[in-house]
């Protein structure tokens, strides 16, 4: 990289054949383009580009919810948010390669990172009028965690490749609650997380993942983990 001082031309902006002018911090430098590669990519790098691919969709999808749901941290010195730090853990731990395709592990997703202890949830069921109930053990308490911290479900439809965040909506010291899901969800596999929050929204807990409810008509296999002879990490 070169400074150019400027003279008689003043500052250079822009393409000038081979290089790029540009202005930081009150100063004009130049960079060379980055020249195009010739080389194939090797099959590692075609790999992890696809890992990256479909975590970077998947994140982006839930990008609001954990960004609010999370704290900051550091990555590779950089302040992270929700967001970065959900993709660099799926990329670590949270893709399988299955027939050669990556896959999300969405058991390992976590939507949430806190220290608000997480009532137990005991059961989750779909009922005969298509509510689903959620019940919980509320009498495992500390110093932290109140009656009427709220409880917020996070549900994927596999099929529609849909998030829904339904919030607050029930205190810990109900336990148990009934919920909505979209009415367009008639299919596929549904999977459920929880999360609580104080009733002053300062703590939050880690989120739990609940598995599956499985919903009549096809299923799906969008973002869900298969089990294979072929999957490797």
């Amino acid at each position: 990289m070169a400074e150019i001082k400027e003279g008689i031309l003043g500052g250079v902006n822009g393409k000038i054949g081979p290089v790029v002018g540009f202005k930081w911090r009150g100063r004009n430098l130049l960079r060379t383009k980055p020249s195009k590669s010739h080389k194939e990519p090797s099959d590692k790098q075609i790999i992890q580009r696809s890992k990256m691919g479909v975590v970077s969709t998947f994140a982006s999808k839930v990008k609001d919810f954990v960004n609010g749901h999370y704290p900051l941290a550091m990555i590779n010195n950089k302040l992270a948010t929700g967001k970065e730090q959900l993709v660099s853990m799926l990329l670590k731990e949270g893709v399988l390669m299955i027939d050669g395709e990556p896959c999300i592990d969405i058991s390992t997703v976590l939507l949430s990172v806190g220290t608000l202890p997480a009532a137990a949830i005991k059961k989750i069921v779909r009922l005969k009028t298509g509510r689903v109930k959620v019940s919980w053990d509320e009498s495992i308490t500390n110093v932290l965690s109140k009656g009427t911290d709220r409880l917020t479900m996070v549900v994927y439809s596999e099929v529609l490749d849909e998030f829904d965040f339904i919030e607050s909506i029930g205190k810990r010291e109900d336990k148990f609650v009934h919920f909505d899901l979209p009415t367009e969800w008639v299919e596929g596999d549904i999977h459920l997380w929880s999360v609580w929050k104080s009733a002053n929204g300062k703590l939050v807990s880690t989120s739990t993942y609940h598995n599956i409810i499985e919903l009549g008509g096809r299923r799906s296999s969008i973002g869900r983990t298969k089990r294979s002879n072929n999957i490797t990490e």
